[in-house]
């Protein structure tokens, strides 16, 4: 669905010049608006309304205008108290619980003679929202504190919204939103970003989770969101409000704890008989805040751990004993010495006393190809085999045992790893209220900690950690200036450092100067032969300054806004020397390792190493945004949102001038290709701009409708449409400051294996190729010169080359939502949800331009369309960037609500979606192939969330006894998630550096949209015969598949955690807790998706199990707890 946006840019627009800009609730505060009438029910105007913070005694007024319509903006989310009264009329007082990100509705009634009794409206404020069209879901400080928090990461708070999508794999980050991709949602902690600009995700340390859940109070997550303050990430916003001091000292005290005894083992390592490995997590915090001075400053302390021993575990495979012997034997003699220090490495793994040799069979130590792991390609005689390419070998001579008949080619082992990791998380805060017009907050945060990045399982001086010190500090300011216009300013900078890497690189080089991958042959268990060698240590050190103000004002039925948003980033990006020193041997084919020949079968092995000429680039980002808005209360029971946010973003620029692009476009019109044009002609470098033209500001309209059609507190519909966009990430730049020839990059399908001190190896071929390209390109040097000038000496590696657009445009998102709220009674709400959008303008990226088949003997003429040379033999691979991915999703939500009643507060919701996308090129003459199944696309999905209070007995006694139990429930049920099946062979025959995925040919049409169930662990759930098989007719398949991509389903997803606590209490206002957490209590397995290559044996096997992105191991460290894990907690509060 595309829509006309300049007509609703236009739209919004007038509407603007009609009636003035917006107000409502910012990223940290909330709204509270009603009516005031009297006993008849008329309308009192010029009442004076009051409005107290319970916690700090702040007071704030307010007067009704002729409508009798108040409100009070930009309010700290807490409890207060408000009434309101007039010469002869008073109303009683109320108590309001003002939610983050919420307008929330209060009518009161007054009458002459007033009452004293204070009104409680708790529950009704957060059963229905009636104030705007956002689709906003509150998390209490109740549901913080006793809903389980996996690892006490704070993302975890919306895992269970609806329209939320957890990411237990196929997505980016821990949430996706309404079906939009890539890395779009915005987290904010008191209104400044809480996000890494590098990669758009929420802003971590070293754990990669979240902490800081023992200052938080409240949060909110919002969808979307047509207020027009929000933006900056189109898929929603998640805005934590941390606590502050009060009036009364408070605190508390709190531990978490794990070991390896309180854990279920793994499913797949249960199988293979290994025992779980050892793990042991402690997380622990403690905080303290109260008066400095009464109702005048306040301070707040948090200090929060995450320490563990990182559980790892995985089947490993090496080569066998008879496998090595047959290499160091037969392998060119510039291997030799390399392959001794490989062998050297496998045989002193620490699980090797448990390997046993590959048998056949479908076992996790066994080969399902019935080849004894020695692989599918020449060296089992499976494509292209004989006496050409020694297929099945024999052992020993020309005759005897013979390897994937008599000999197996590898030994397994299943193996349990473990490195230490922690984090530690300090912040202090300030508050301080300059009058009771103004308030100033600050706030410090230090978080530092070693991250153990990946755990070796052959040699631990490969393991990879991270030291990852940050600081952040922050300032909040509010002003008063009336009572109807009130200005909002925050300040925030902040600071870190991420370098990855083994911790002696240079013990590293001495173990193995080279790094191997041995893709081809090993146990089931294991992604083929356990890869050696390590890269040298990069990362990134990224600061940041963001400035924002908000100024609302309230006039008659309208509640006007203008607010602006500044984000700066200066990132040094040392990713540019990444692989420049130990280059990447990697083997399609066993018999290429075995000889020491790179791509000597034609299976597509290479070698790749990296030059540079810089050691980190220096980019620069900001983004600004700014928006004007009204809310327009049109009668009691129509209100009306509209507004137009202008976002931004600025063409990265490179400090050093590192940038390099093509400058046309590769292959368009204007274009010169061969190899008698220089590449100086076609290559701009030295640039300052990551791109050539970059949308200067992006116009995004927002309107909104709220309708109760009977009365107050009644049946609520809310319809919106607005567009939204996303701020790209800063890694985004670093493919262009990648290209040669700031960093030259070769890829070398020929040569011996080896180093560069001998001419015959794949490194000096390397080494060589960028000497005489550095040293010539300025000079105008052309293909044929450099060729002609290394002639009789070695050949020439022509660079890839990363070309993003001319017109580079951020993504755009129109989203648009239809909801009905309706009350079941007062503390039950049941909310049915339509929600949609469409993108496009989304980055695809192209890498098939400058395929073509090296040696066309092998395929029927005109095979794929593909030429006998390379459009342009002076680069490799071309990754051309296309501005061509769209996404399209539509989602029906069904959720019940109920509020805090008899000791229950929960809600349970139910959502269908269908999401559609094309996000990459793989048919190069029909780009709509790639159109299908998006990633994100599980059809069905139910969450919910429980929090259940045992009721206080009425024996004092006995309730300490027996009382104080607290039950929060957590539930996630998906069905699965979609994949893709290509033909995983014809690549490397085409060309070893052919790029790009060729996707299967299905020949069995009952098998399209095949769902595989947990059956597959055992059964695949799709076979080879389903599909052309090319092992024996390369040109069998003569198309790029004729099936899109996403066009199976993998298992489902079922979870359910719980945290169990009582709390016994000690005096008034001081009580102890114990309890524990348990995440998939019923330890039930979620599998991942079968494996998608239809040319290998696995194809519609499953091998391995998924869990929640986040634990108390952290998240992204490949940490194993996919089955029940418990945590015990013991907490004291005051």
């Amino acid at each position: 669905m595309y829509l006309p946006t300049t007509r609703i840019v236009s739209l919004c627009a007038l509407l603007l010049c009609l009636a003035a800009p917006t107000y409502t609730q910012t990223l940290t505060t909330g709204d509270v608006a009603g009516i005031i009438a009297d006993g008849t029910g008329a309308v009192v105007p010029n009442a004076t309304v009051t409005l107290k913070y319970a916690d700090t005694n702040e007071t704030r007024t307010s007067v009704t205008n002729s409508a009798g319509q108040y409100r009070f903006s930009l309010l700290k989310p807490g409890a207060y108290t408000i009434s309101a009264a007039t010469a002869g009329l008073k109303s009683g007082t109320a108590k309001i619980d003002v939610s983050v990100g919420q307008a929330q509705e209060l009518n009161l009634t007054m009458s002459v003679q007033g009452t004293q009794e204070v009104i409680e409206v708790k529950a009704e404020s957060t059963v229905i929202q009636t104030e705007n069209a956002n689709l906003a879901s509150s998390i209490s400080t109740k549901q913080v504190v006793e809903l389980p928090m996996n690892g006490g990461d704070v993302t975890t708070v919306a895992f269970t919204v609806p329209g939320v999508r957890m990411n237990v794999g196929g997505g980016n980050g821990n949430l996706n939103a309404n079906g939009i991709p890539l890395t779009s949602v915005l987290f904010t902690l008191n209104g400044a970003d809480v996000m890494d600009p590098y990669n758009n995700l929420n802003n971590s340390g070293a754990s990669n989770n979240l902490l800081g859940a023992n200052e938080v109070a409240e949060a909110a997550v919002i969808l979307n969101a047509y207020s027009p303050q929000y933006g900056r990430m189109a898929g929603a916003q998640v805005n934590v409000v941390g606590k502050t001091g009060t009036n009364g000292y408070h605190g508390n005290l709190v531990y978490n704890y794990n070991d390896a005894i309180m854990n279920a083992n793994s499913f797949f390592l249960n199988s293979a008989g290994t025992a779980r490995g050892r793990s042991v997590a402690n997380l622990f915090g403690g905080s303290v805040g109260g008066p400095v001075r009464k109702n005048r400053t306040f301070f707040f302390v948090d200090m929060e751990g995450l320490h563990y021993a990182l559980p790892g575990g995985s089947v490993v495979s090496i080569p066998s004993v008879e496998l090595e012997n047959y290499a160091l034997a037969h392998a060119a003699p510039s291997a030799v010495p390399i392959y001794q220090a490989a062998i050297k490495l496998w045989n002193n793994a620490p699980g090797l006393s448990r390997a046993v040799n590959v048998t056949n069979g479908s076992g996790t130590l066994q080969d399902r190809n019935n080849h004894l792991g020695c692989g599918t390609h020449t060296f089992s005689g499976q494509v292209n085999g004989g006496a050409n390419f020694g297929a099945n070998p024999y052992v020993n001579g020309a005759s005897g045992p013979r390897f994937g008949i008599d000999v197996p080619c590898a030994r397994a082992f299943a193996t349990t790893t473990s490195s230490v990791n922690t984090e530690n998380l300090f912040i202090s805060k300030v508050d301080h209220n300059i009058s009771e017009k103004q308030k100033l907050g600050l706030r410090y945060q230090y978080d530092w900690g070693l991250q153990a990045t990946s755990t070796s399982a052959i040699a631990h001086i490969f393991d990879s950690k991270s030291n990852q010190p940050q600081h952040q500090g922050q300032l909040n300011y509010n002003y008063v200036i009336t009572p109807t216009l009130v200005n909002s300013f925050i300040g925030q900078s902040s600071w870190y450092t991420a370098i990855f890497g083994v911790q002696d690189f240079a013990a590293t080089q001495a173990a193995i100067p080279v790094r191997l991958s041995l893709g081809d042959g090993g146990a089931n268990g294991s992604t083929n032969f356990a890869t050696l060698g390590s890269s040298l240590p990069t990362g990134r050190n990224v600061g940041q300054l963001q400035l924002i103000d908000d100024l609302s004002w309230v006039k008659g039925t309208h509640v006007f806004k203008a607010g602006v948003n500044y984000r700066y980033n200066r990132v040094t990006d040392t990713s540019i020397a990444g692989s420049s020193i130990a280059g990447l041997y990697t083997f399609k084919d066993i018999y290429d390792f075995t000889t020491g020949v790179v791509n000597a079968t034609g299976q597509g092995s290479t070698f790749a190493q990296s030059y540079p000429l810089l050691a980190a680039a220096h980019i620069r980002v900001y983004s600004l945004n700014w928006y004007l808005s009204d809310e327009w209360s049109l009668s009691k029971k129509v209100k009306l949102q509209y507004g137009l946010r202008f976002e931004r973003d600025k063409n990265p620029v490179c400090v050093d001038s590192c940038f390099s692009r093509m400058n046309t476009e590769f292959l368009a019109n204007g274009y010169q290709a061969g190899a008698n044009v220089p590449y100086n002609s076609t290559i701009t470098t030295g640039l300052k701009q990551a791109y050539k033209n970059y949308e200067a500001v992006l116009p995004e309209p927002r309107v909104g409708i709220v309708w109760s059609p009977f009365g107050s507190g009644k049946t609520v519909v809310r319809t919106g449409i607005g567009l939204f966009s996303s701020l790209p990430s800063a890694s985004v730049v670093s493919s262009i400051f990648n290209n040669a020839p700031n960093k030259f990059s070769p890829s070398i399908g020929a040569g011996n294996v080896g180093l560069a001190s001998d001419p015959s190896t794949s490194q000096a071929t390397a080494l060589a190729s960028f000497n005489i390209f550095e040293a010539n390109f300025s000079k105008g040097a052309t293909l044929s010169q450099i060729q002609a000038a290394l002639a009789g000496k070695t050949t020439f590696a022509a660079p890839g080359y990363y070309a993003p657009p001319e017109d580079f445009r951020p993504p755009r998102i129109w989203q648009w939502s239809f909801e009905i709220e309706h009350p079941l009674s007062s503390r039950n709400v049941l909310a049915l949800t339509y929600a949609g959008n469409h993108g496009n303008n989304e980055s695809v990226s192209n890498t098939t331009l400058n395929n073509f088949i090296t040696t066309p003997s092998k395929f029927v003429p005109g095979f794929l369309g593909l030429p006998s040379a390379a459009p342009d033999p002076r680069f490799n691979t071309i990754t051309q960037v296309q501005l061509s991915g769209i996404n399209n999703y539509n989602g029906l939500s069904v959720q019940l609500r109920h509020a805090y009643s008899y000791g229950f507060q929960g809600q349970l919701g139910y959502t269908w979606s269908h999401g559609l996308a094309r996000t990459a090129v793989y048919d190069p003459n029909n780009l709509n192939f790639g159109y299908s199944n998006s990633a994100l696309d599980n059809r069905h999905q139910l969450t919910a969330d429980l929090i259940w209070n045992m009721p206080r007995l009425h024996n004092g006694l006995l309730d300490r006894a027996a009382g104080g139990w607290t039950i929060g429930v957590k539930v996630f049920a998906f069905t699965g998630r979609p994949f893709t099946v290509s033909n995983g062979q014809l690549g490397g025959q085409i060309n070893a550096n052919f790029s790009g995925t060729i996707l299967a040919d299905l020949v069995d049409p009952t098998a399209l949209g095949k769902h595989c169930d947990t059956g597959a662990i055992l059964t695949p759930c799709l076979t080879q015969s389903q599909f052309v098989q090319t092992s024996s007719n390369l040109s069998a398949q003569n198309n790029y598949g004729n099936i899109p991509p996403n066009a199976f389903y993998g298992p489902g997803y079922f979870d359910v955690d719980t945290m169990v606590t009582k709390t016994v209490r000690v005096r008034e206002r001081m009580n102890f807790q114990i309890g524990g957490s348990m995440y998939n209590v019923m330890n039930h397995p979620n599998f991942g998706q079968p494996n998608g290559t239809a040319t290998g044996a696995t194809l519609g096997t499953i091998t391995g199990t998924v869990s929640q992105p986040v634990s108390i191991y952290g998240s992204g460290q490949g940490a194993i707890v996919s089955g029940r894990v418990i945590v015990a907690t013991a907490k004291f509060t005051f």
